[in-house]
């Protein structure tokens, strides 16, 4: 049985990460949803930037700091998935955003693992002294919106984005992961 776990990117994780990032970019994901950026620009100085945002450090204008983590996998190492968390919201954040923004690879969507992802980001955010987290997807995005709703998400206001793109808004108690199935891994690659 899998053993997840989120865990921050090494220089190590540079050919695996690079592939998902390859993946997703296929897959018409660009960009990759709480990926910092992943695969638009050389893996090490990718790397430096997610560093230096989890430190607080050279933090470009509208950004808050962040720290960034792969959903991997005890028993192989694989990388499945990626999640930010934003430690706090900027007026943009609040409403386009929220603290989590996170991605599945695409072969591995679809089996539950952006449930077990977003609940173990949830206690990375207990961990980090968050009480509740948001969350937010597109309005037509119904799977976004029931992962979040599977982990105790509470909807707020929507908010309507300059583009006319409708956001659902979410509000999550940190700390509790609630995992409604077990991920189905039968196809691992």
């Amino acid at each position: 049985m899998a053993q997840w776990f989120l865990a921050k990117p090494t220089l190590q994780d540079e050919q695996e990460a690079m592939q998902m990032a390859q993946e997703c970019h296929s897959a018409g994901n660009k960009p990759i949803q709480g990926g910092a950026g992943l695969g638009d620009i050389p893996y090490a100085e990718w790397l430096a930037k997610v560093e230096a945002a989890d430190r607080g450090e050279n933090i470009p204008e509208g950004y808050v700091p962040s720290s960034l983590f792969f959903l991997r996998d005890g028993e192989c190492g694989r990388i499945f998935g990626v999640v930010s968390i934003r430690r706090r919201l900027t007026p943009a954040l609040l409403n386009n955003a929220g603290n989590i923004g996170y991605s599945i690879r695409p072969c591995e969507q679809k089996k539950g693992l952006a449930t077990v992802q977003l609940g173990l980001a949830l206690e990375q955010c207990k961990a980090m002294g968050m009480e509740r987290a948001l969350v937010t997807c597109a309005k037509e995005n119904r799977a976004s919106a029931a992962v979040i709703l599977s982990q105790g998400g509470a909807e707020d206001e929507e908010y309507i984005a300059e583009d006319g793109c409708v956001i659902r808004r979410f509000r999550v108690a940190t700390g509790t992961r609630i995992v409604l199935r077990k991920p189905s891994l039968a196809n691992r690659a």
